[in-house]
C-alpha cells in the first residue's frame, strides 16, 4: 500500500485519525511529564521544556528529515516555520481564553524578551528567503 497511490477520500480519514491518536497521546503526556516531575523532584518548568519540548519536536524532525531525503527543501523549510507559528497560535489562543492572568504575561525579566526579539528577526529573515526564492552563489 503507498500513500501517494491512495484518493483523497481514504486519506482524509487517515489524517484525522492520526491527529486524534496524537492529541489523546499528547494528553497522556503532559500527564507522565508531571509524574516525572512530582516523583524526581525536577521542577515542572524544567520537565516540560526539556521533556515535552524534546518529544512534542519529534514530529517536526521527522517531517523535516523526510522531505531533505526526498529532496523537498521547500517542505523541510515551510515544514518548521509552519510549526513555530502554529505555536504562536497556540499560544495566542491559550492567553485568549484565559485572560487576566495569560502566559504572555508571566515575562520574567528581559532575557525572555530579548530572545523572543531575536526569534521573530529570525522568522522574518527565513520567510522573505522563502519569498524571494534560491539565488545561485
Amino acid at each position: 500500500m503507498s500513500l501517494p497511490g491512495l484518493s483523497l477520500f481514504a486519506l482524509v480519514p487517515l489524517f484525522l485519525t492520526g491527529a486524534v491518536l496524537v492529541w489523546f497521546a499528547g494528553a497522556r503526556l503532559a500527564g507522565y511529564a508531571d509524574t516525572i516531575s512530582q516523583r524526581s523532584g525536577i521542577g515542572q518548568a524544567t520537565i516540560g521544556v526539556i521533556l515535552l519540548g524534546a518529544v512534542t519536536s519529534l514530529p517536526e524532525i521527522t517531517t523535516t528529515s523526510v522531505a531533505v531525503i526526498s529532496d523537498n527543501p521547500r517542505m523541510a523549510v515551510n515544514n518548521l516555520v509552519g510549526g513555530v507559528a502554529f505555536q504562536v497560535v497556540v499560544i495566542a489562543l491559550a492567553d485568549l481564553f484565559v485572560g487576566k492572568n495569560a502566559l504572555t504575561s508571566m515575562v520574567p525579566g528581559p532575557r525572555v524578551m530579548l530572545n523572543a526579539a531575536v526569534s521573530i528577526v529570525l522568522l522574518v529573515l527565513v520567510a522573505l528567503g522563502v519569498m524571494v526564492g534560491d539565488w545561485e552563489l
